[in-house]
């Protein structure tokens, strides 16, 4: 059932290889976003990131769970023939972890079938004491944008086709670009920071979008803002309180028997950007929880996201529906 309402560096040099994946059609490294590789306010924490396995459900083939995170990356997944559109991916996990696989690395293969390049983001977490702890994820996003968007060259891109998806609490991030790509949450560093930060356009799957305590994902809301945040905080971070007219065009995907994030964080953020005039599609499905992406989604109404947001990338003109498969 569905609502619908309609710096002078080049690339080599900035290339700070942390590892390898290969659920892609090529090897794929991670890129550190930061010329210094570790981000704005982090530099003294003495912290070591952590990579937790999870237990496989579903069609999961790898399940991963990232922790104190300093050094911020985008990992690129890059199709064999790029038709020029860009997703950065940002996975949720209650601003307590990154969940960089579900709701990661396996929707970037899917991307890749349309041609779409993909980039999975791990960004800094409010949780770790990072200082302006709860711009630390805006930073991260506002840089990936621009970092994509500054080398669509070398990648076949183009740069007014670099959009962003987010999960869960990934959404919140995503929906805070979407609405705070202007406010400068970090002193400029390089080059990379002239380029525009707005996402051409956001795909948000189940997301926190709220800090109302009425309504907010308790989780997050306090791993953001703490335990007893001011009236000021939570109205800055309640992204439904912020869209304007340059919001970009939106696609949200819901399940109704969600018992993690209130439904009213999708419904009022959908209201909010028709009573702004902005291109947006409210997708409700029958069931799926939470959290579920792609692979765990398997034998549920929600499952369908996917099938939704191709026709609604297509009607962008950000992917050919008629493009075979990779």
């Amino acid at each position: 059932m569905m609502a619908r309402s309609f710096l002078k560096y080049s690339i080599p040099s900035l290339l700070t290889v942390w590892g390898s994946v290969g659920y892609s059609q090529t090897l794929q490294n991670k890129i550190a976003i930061w010329p210094d590789s570790t981000g704005p306010g982090s530099v003294c924490l003495k912290i070591k990131q952590t990579i937790t396995h999870r237990t496989l459900t579903g069609t999961c083939t790898i399940d991963r769970a990232v922790e104190k995170i300093t050094i911020p990356t985008l990992t690129p997944f890059l199709p064999h023939r790029p038709n020029g559109t860009a997703i950065i991916l940002c996975p949720g996990g209650a601003y307590q972890r990154v969940v960089i696989d579900v709701e990661g690395s396996d929707i970037a293969t899917w991307l890749n079938t349309m041609g779409i390049s993909a980039f999975v983001l791990t960004y800094r977490l409010p949780v770790d004491g990072h200082r302006n702890k709860e711009s630390v994820p805006l930073q991260d996003a506002q840089r990936a944008i621009r970092y994509v968007k500054y080398h669509a060259a070398t990648w076949g891109l183009d740069s007014s086709k670099v959009g962003i998806l987010g999960a869960s609490a990934g959404g919140h991030v995503v929906s805070m670009l979407a609405t705070h790509f202007e406010k400068q949450v970090y002193d400029p560093l390089d080059t990379i920071d002239k380029i525009d930060a707005k996402p051409s356009f956001q795909i948000l799957l189940y997301p926190v979008i709220s800090m109302d305590p009425t309504i907010a994902h308790t989780g997050s809301k306090t791993n953001l803002l703490g335990s007893y945040p001011s009236q000021i905080l939570i109205d800055e971070y309640s992204s439904e309180k912020h869209i304007k007219a340059k919001t970009p065009p939106t696609f949200i995907a819901v399940a109704k028997d969600d018992a993690s994030v209130p439904f009213a964080n999708s419904q009022s953020f959908h209201d909010s950007l028709l009573v702004h005039h902005i291109a947006s599609e409210l997708h409700i499905y029958e069931n799926g929880g939470h959290g579920k992406g792609i692979c765990k989604a398997l034998g549920t109404d929600f499952a369908n996201w996917t099938v939704d947001c191709k026709v609604w990338l297509q009607k962008l003109r950000l992917v050919n529906l008629s493009e075979k498969k990779e």
